[in-house]
Parts: structure tokens; sequence; C-alpha cells
């Protein structure tokens, strides 16, 4: 296994010192996001349940099958507008975004992905 020192990815990544493993970037988000669902804590059993119904119907079917370094601000930004096109709120998107947001920054915190693509990204960019 190759680990890489990611010094100028951003300032959030090079203050912590992150070393990334690009092999782990590989995997697929449908395995990341199940396995950070069933390790969250710290969340009401209500809240999970809403992550969770959140990942089966609007995350998981748009990137379950995308490699974690695959996903970038372009793709997230589209898929947002696609919800928006479907009628979906402000708030559901925002929701939505925020579980795949969070889930993504756990990957962050493991070293599977050097920076969260869908941090900064706002509902007003996408509708």
């Amino acid at each position: 296994m190759t680990i890489q020192t990611l010094s100028h990815v951003d300032a959030g990544t090079a203050i912590r010192g992150l070393s990334v493993d690009p092999a782990a970037g590989r995997r697929l988000y449908a395995d990341h996001a199940r396995q950070w669902l069933d390790r969250i804590g710290n969340v009401s059993p209500i809240v999970k349940a809403g992550y969770q119904g959140f990942l089966t119907s609007r995350v998981i079917p748009e990137f379950g099958s995308v490699e974690l370094n695959r996903i970038d601000a372009r793709s997230i930004r589209r898929w947002m507008s696609s919800m928006h096109a479907e009628g979906f709120s402000p708030s559901h998107i925002r929701q939505a975004a925020g579980v795949l947001r969070a889930s993504l920054g756990k990957a962050v915190a493991d070293g599977l992905i050097p920076s969260n693509p869908a941090t900064g990204i706002l509902t007003s960019e996408t509708v």
C-alpha cells in the first residue's frame, strides 16, 4: 500500500497533514456510505433513519457505483439541479446534499480522499 502525504490539496488538508492512500479513493461510494451509516454515532435513531432514507432514495442511486475519488463538485451540482428539475424542494435537496457531504467528510477524515467535493456547494447554485 502506497501512502502519499498531500500538502498541496487544500489548506485544511495541509494543516492536518493528512495522508491519502491513492488506492483507497477507488472504493465505491455505496460501500463507503453503508459503512459510514453503520458506524455513525451520537445521532438519534430517527435522524439515522432519515440519513438512511436519503442514502437509499437519492444519494446511492446517483453516486453508489462511482469511486470516491471520481465524485466532484460538478457532478454534485448536476445531481442537485436534477433534483430541482424533478420538483424537490430546496430543503429536500439541502438535506440530501448534507448526507452526501457528511459521508464524504468521513472519507476525508479516514484518508480515502484528500478533500470533500461537497463542501461549499449551496442549494442556490443549482436552482
